[in-house]
């Protein structure tokens, strides 16, 4: 055995370890943009959403993955069924979904890296508050790529009337740590962002915690997979084609932006009174000087005292 010398410290070994698993995600991520680049094969124009008949069609065409239940991604939040005819699947939720983690254990998982947060990063560091007026995040967001989004772009009239929308909510300002935000987000880099969905409405549960959950398989065998792509091989009618995608106006605040407008007016109403206040104590000492006679008006007189 080696000596006591030659042994590497435990330290050493703890922190050789830590920096393997940290440096680990990063590299498996690339499994990650794999995954992502073979379902933007399958992507419905721009929208960042595959079919999920396309979906369940490349699993029979030989992929070893998406072969999840259609129950299992609607518990998820990867399902988008706004056109129920033609549910569709949302990559960027699904990239980032349970499904596709790996090295999992009690305390952790390996999961990949949201893309999003990438996007945000600058945003934050060129707004340096938590909210930001629309002009100022429209100016940001055009000059800004991301790995499907080329810049400088010009955005289009219904992003730009989004934020609008969603600053007049909160005083003509946008925060930026929002649900509203967050979708807008989707909208401008729908490969990158996830969709936000309203709490509640949606379980990140593990392949595992669903069975155990359910009690259902969550991958659907390939008669199955079948039998999901046929019942939805109609032709799409003109009303479902995606014009645009699903927006809802639900908003949940992550931080707590304090009201600026609702501030400034407070301020100014309390400066109001108090010189309301302080007007009448001036109106009524002047009454009562006039009511005390001539005396109390003569400041010459030695039996006067006055408080300073």
């Amino acid at each position: 055995s080696a000596s006591p010398e030659s042994r590497t410290p435990f330290s050493m070994t703890t922190q050789v370890l830590e920096e393997v698993a940290d440096r680990y995600g990063r590299w498996q991520d690339s499994e990650c943009m794999a995954l992502k680049g073979d379902l933007m094969r399958y992507e419905r124009g721009d929208t960042g959403r595959v079919l999920l008949r396309d979906f369940y069609s490349a699993a029979l065409n030989g992929s070893f993955q998406y072969t999840e239940s259609k129950e299992y991604l609607r518990e998820l939040g990867v399902l988008d069924e706004s056109t129920p005819s033609q549910p569709s699947v949302i990559i960027s939720n699904y990239i980032n979904g349970p499904s596709n983690c790996l090295a999992s254990s009690k305390y952790y998982s390996v999961c990949c890296i949201n893309e999003c947060e990438a996007l945000l990063q600058p945003l934050e560091r060129h707004i340096g508050a938590p909210d930001a007026l629309p002009s100022e995040i429209v100016d940001l967001v055009q000059r800004l790529p991301s790995a499907t989004v080329q810049a400088p772009r010009t955005l289009p009239d219904m992003l730009r009337q989004r934020l609008e929308g969603i600053a007049a909510q909160h005083g003509g300002r946008v925060p930026i740590h929002g649900r509203l935000f967050a979708q807008w987000m989707h909208h401008a880099y729908p490969r990158e962002c996830p969709y936000p969905h309203v709490s509640g409405t949606a379980t990140l549960l593990s392949s595992r915690e669903y069975q155990l959950a359910h009690g259902d398989q969550h991958v659907l065998s390939a008669p199955a997979l079948q039998a999901q792509v046929y019942a939805h091989s109609e032709p799409l009618a003109e009303e479902d084609v995606i014009s645009e995608l699903p927006w809802s106006v639900e908003e949940e605040l992550f931080v707590h932006v304090p009201a600026r407008a609702t501030g400034e007016k407070s301020s100014s109403f309390l400066r109001c009174v108090m010189m309301l206040i302080v007007a009448s104590s001036m109106s009524v000492a002047t009454v009562r000087a006039f009511s005390g006679g001539k005396g109390a008006m003569d400041w010459g007189s030695k039996k006067e005292k006055h408080m300073v």
